[in-house]
């Protein structure tokens, strides 16, 4: 795991200056986007894929949107995908139980209520919904407080793993510091304070995309969130979206730095089509929402290279 540490802006200007440069030499020449060998499967995982009905009871799932096909309909889980999904828990070190082992904590009626709306904005089935309930109430005591980004990772995980496996990555993530403790808060300042210094990075690496931002009143809160909470679950299709999630795994909020930068990059020449007036547009390539990428990233290059056919000339009529 990455050692470095992000910077915090809020301390003195020399402290600041020399965390930051030292900080920022450790986001380049990281091995953070390499592939990660895959694992042995793991034989049951005990996630929600591993029932038989599991497709009939979750048709038209909210969390299914972005799958387009890379978990097969009315299958089970690949042997790729499980054999890349069994090495998740020893990426973050969670094989073993959680140290220290979790007080029981009440949790407080309107609590449960948002427990219970984000299950149903992810899951069709009812027992589904109970099954995230519980495990979110199982972390609770870790945080005593709750964001929609953690709904959206303990979601996904349940997929593959059993209840156990899924709290002791989850207790990594809201622990461990080369993580991200402190963003599924209510006021997640521990995301504002890191949304700043990405904005500060884009600044330098890519000014114009920041000088465009800044002319729109688009601030980093308003769409980093999708990547930094929300760990990009609702946002990459599945065939992207399980890569990534091993990368944070493996290489922590380092990795979070790095995809951001890279991503920024990756669409500048499109965003510096647009006017400052165009905060729409901005914000929806920012975000990556379906209606500016699709789901199917073969079907994308495929769509891409027939709009770069010739076209036949009409016929005069």
């Amino acid at each position: 795991m990455p050692s470095a540490r992000i910077p915090s802006f809020i301390e003195s200007e020399f402290k600041t200056k020399v965390e930051y440069e030292a900080w920022v030499k450790s986001l380049d020449g990281s091995p953070a986007l390499a592939p990660v060998p895959a694992a042995p499967a793991a034989g049951g995982s005990g996630g929600m894929m591993s029932e038989p009905d599991f497709w009939d009871k979750e048709k038209g799932a909210p969390l299914l949107r972005r799958n387009a096909g890379y978990l097969p309909a009315g299958e089970p889980l690949p042997e790729s995908v499980a054999a890349r999904v069994a090495g998740w828990p020893a990426l973050c070190g969670a094989e073993s139980p959680p140290e220290p082992p979790l007080e029981p904590c009440p949790i407080d009626e309107a609590t449960e209520r948002i427990f219970l709306r984000d299950a149903e904005r992810t899951f069709a089935d009812a027992g589904h919904r109970k099954r995230m309930m519980s495990l979110l109430a199982r972390v609770w005591p870790a945080t005593k407080d709750y964001h929609q980004g953690l709904g959206y990772i303990t979601s996904l995980l349940l997929l593959v793993f059993d209840d156990e496996t899924c709290e002791r990555i989850l207790l990594r993530l809201c622990r461990e510091p080369q993580y991200t403790p402190g963003y599924w808060h209510a006021a997640p300042e521990a995301y504002v304070r890191d949304a700043m210094v990405y904005a500060r990075l884009v600044a330098e690496r890519e000014p114009e995309v920041s000088a465009l931002l800044l002319q729109a009143c688009v601030v980093p809160e308003a769409y980093v969130s999708k990547w930094f909470i929300g760990l990009c679950v609702h946002v990459l299709p599945f065939r992207a979206l399980f890569p990534f999630v091993e990368a944070f795994l493996e290489h922590g909020h380092i990795f979070l730095f790095q995809f951001a930068l890279a991503l920024v990059g990756r669409v500048k020449d499109r965003l510096l089509t647009f006017k400052p007036t165009d905060v729409n547009l901005i914000l929806e390539v920012l975000r990556l929402d379906g209606c500016q990428y699709a789901d199917d990233l073969e079907g994308a290059r495929r769509e891409r290279e027939f709009e770069r056919l010739p076209r036949p000339v009409p016929r005069p009529v």
